[in-house]
């Protein structure tokens, strides 16, 4: 059975993203993509999906109050960055909730989960606090635009990231990459253990300091000023009470 669907998202490298990925999934037709929820409206009415892949945080109207707007919403997968919207998600009756940076793995189950639920097979309860795996997939890659190609960048070679004026670069042990994103936007999108905001300007990657010299990390001989308020954390972090002598 072939599953209709439609990609709403504001962010351009997400929305190539997952329409890379439905171009991947034979039963998937997408039949349209949006970049707000108010473009989407008479694009749905139009178009009548089966199934809307759809991001929460987007200007004048969030993907759950899109929801609410429609008499008949079709299945919703919900696509975002923030993990706290799950439990509003779930009263909502989504069928899956995905967390940025989307893996192909994780895009195809909830497809898959779609397909069966259009196809009559079973009412499967839509994820809740206590059983959703938003928080469980491991977020070991994530995807960005640098220099008009996408690169696919894995946080174990991520070195550290820098804020210059309007964009940031990426140091990794293959090379730098430079991308119109903020580091608020990057932090928020990939949670992982060893990376940590230690300054304005500075996201790290805790696994990669060799020294810490004063009040700054060494990482590949460059040295990472961290911001007095935030000390204690990366000392805590970084150390763990594990420091000799």
């Amino acid at each position: 059975m072939n599953v209709r669907c439609m990609i709403i998202d504001d962010e351009p490298l997400a929305r190539e993203g997952l329409e890379q990925y439905a171009a991947d999934v034979p039963f998937l037709e997408l039949v349209g993509t949006a970049s707000s929820a108010l473009k989407a409206l008479p694009m749905v009415q139009e178009h009548q999906p089966d199934l809307l892949f759809l991001d929460i945080e987007m200007p004048k109207l969030s993907g759950l109050d899109f929801i609410r707007t429609l008499e008949r919403p079709p299945l919703v997968i919900l696509t975002t960055a923030y993990p706290n919207y799950a439990l509003e998600g779930f009263e909502l009756d989504v069928l899956d909730y995905l967390l940025k940076p989307i893996t192909f793995e994780r895009f195809l189950k909830a497809a898959l989960r779609a397909q069966k639920r259009l196809e009559g097979g079973g009412e499967e309860a839509g994820p809740t606090p206590e059983t959703q795996d938003v928080e469980k997939d491991e977020v070991d890659h994530f995807f960005v635009k640098a220099d008009g190609k996408i690169e696919r960048i894995q946080v174990e070679d991520l070195l550290f990231v820098e804020a210059m004026q309007n964009y940031i670069q990426l140091h990794t042990r293959r090379g730098r990459f430079t991308t119109l994103l903020s580091l608020r936007e990057l932090e928020a999108s990939v949670p992982h253990p060893k990376l940590m905001r230690v300054h304005k300007s500075f996201l790290v990657n805790l696994g990669q300091v060799t020294t810490v010299d004063g009040r700054q990390l060494v990482i590949a001989d460059r040295k990472i000023p961290v911001s007095r308020s935030k000390w204690d954390a990366v000392e805590q972090r970084l150390l763990g009470g594990q420091l000799l002598g």
